[in-house]
C-alpha cells in the first residue's frame, strides 16, 4: 500500500471511528508515544477490515460500535484521545512520515504473519 492510499485510509478511519464509537470520556491532554498510536491505528485497520468481511452478518452501526468500544477499551483511550493523537501526528511534517511509516510496517508484518499462516494450513 502506497503512503497516500494510507493516508487515505487513517482519515477513513478516523471517520469512522467519530460516526461509530461510545466509548467512555475519560479526557487526556496528552500525547500518547508515537509506537503506541501506530499500533492502535494499525488495529484500526484491522477492525476496519473485519467490520467489512461481517457487514453481511450484523446489524453494521451496533457491529461497528462494539468492535471500536472494544478497541478502545483494550487500549484505555477514548476516540477524542485517539482523534487527537493521530491529528498530532498527521500534522506535524517531522512526525508525519515516521507514523505513516511505523503504522504501514505493522501492518505489512501483520498480513505477511497472516499469510504465512495461511500458507502453513495447506
Amino acid at each position: 500500500m502506497n503512503k497516500n492510499g494510507f493516508f487515505k485510509c487513517i482519515c477513513l478511519i478516523l471517520i469512522g471511528c467519530c460516526a461509530c464509537s461510545n466509548a467512555s470520556k475519560r479526557n487526556s491532554s496528552g500525547i500518547l508515544p508515537i509506537d503506541s498510536v501506530a499500533i492502535i491505528v494499525a488495529d484500526c485497520y484491522f477492525t476496519e477490515g473485519e467490520i467489512y468481511v461481517n457487514q453481511w452478518k450484523f446489524d453494521m452501526k451496533n457491529y461497528t460500535v462494539v468492535k471500536y468500544d472494544s478497541l478502545f477499551n483494550k487500549y484505555g483511550i477514548t476516540k477524542k484521545m485517539l482523534v487527537k493523537n493521530v491529528e498530532y501526528y498527521i500534522t506535524h511534517p517531522k512526525q508525519r512520515e515516521k507514523f505513516i511509516g511505523k503504522v504501514d510496517k505493522i501492518v505489512e508484518q501483520r498480513v505477511a504473519a497472516l499469510r504465512d499462516s495461511l500458507e502453513l494450513e495447506h
